[in-house]
């Protein structure tokens, strides 16, 4: 049977353009493009399978270990498909570069297909919502992957009191955070209300919830916090400002 639009723009992206075998993505071309087909990038336009293969071998060199995932699902109409794309480390979901395929289909193989790589808001975007989905997940060695070498991270306060404020610029300087954090309460809520984004920098409204266990108090504070991403896509920044005065006090018996 013919192929789906669906499983044509999944198999361009994760049998083509992610796949390392030769053999196997040779196949995959015979099998999902026209003879002439027509790949236009922000290199050029390639035609044919054999110089879209040369092409695919070449980008994939130039990628070394990151590897493509599909991000959402193909959205189609006749004729016409679009799948968004990262590309990810190793063990990790994290977007390095992020993109997206468009794909002219003709009597079932893909006749044009275009690949474009989305603006940096969008890329930072990505990045902040994966640390803070880790966060909730309890994720600590995850988030601290997501860090850069030289990483600043500030939350200011009463330090005395509340032992996990302060700064931090080392991963286990990270792990003592959380640890400090979980020793000391338990989380109720934590909800990021909007998440706005220029260029490489993104500011996080929210707003967190916690009991200390010392005291019993409820620790209810609106938070914003500046995160800076680099050009290797890591966090080079992580400055949290919150009501300081509110946090202290409920750690007061």
């Amino acid at each position: 049977m013919p192929a789906t639009i669906t499983e044509l723009m999944r198999a361009n992206l994760l049998e083509v353009f992610d796949q390392r075998d030769g053999a196997l993505r040779r196949a995959a071309i015979a099998r999902i493009y026209a003879g002439d087909v027509r790949w236009t990038d922000e290199d050029g336009v390639t035609v044919g399978h054999a110089a879209l293969d040369a092409k695919a071998v070449e980008l994939q060199a130039k990628l070394g270990d990151l590897r493509f995932i599909a991000v959402g699902p193909t959205y189609q109409t006749p004729g016409l498909g679009y799948l968004a794309f990262h590309l990810v480390k190793p063990d990790s979901d994290a977007p390095v570069v992020s993109g997206f395929d468009v794909a002219i289909v003709r009597d079932g193989v893909i006749v044009e297909l275009y690949t474009v790589l989305t603006d940096q808001p969008r890329h930072t975007r990505a990045i902040v919502e994966t640390l803070y989905k880790r966060v909730g997940a309890g994720d600590i060695e995850g988030v601290i992957d997501l860090l850069s070498d030289d990483f600043h991270w500030d939350i200011p306060g009463d330090t005395e009191t509340v032992p996990w404020l302060g700064k931090r610029d080392t991963p286990q300087g990270v792990r003592e955070f959380f640890a400090l954090m979980g020793a000391h309460v338990d989380r109720q809520a934590m909800d990021i209300n909007r998440i706005v984004v220029e260029g490489q920098d993104a500011v996080v409204l929210g707003r967190a919830a916690v009991i200390v266990r010392a005291t019993g108090k409820l620790m209810d504070t609106l938070f914003a916090v500046h995160i800076g991403v680099d050009d290797d896509g890591r966090i080079n920044r992580f400055v949290m400002f919150e009501d300081s005065w509110h946090v202290s006090a409920a750690m007061r018996p």
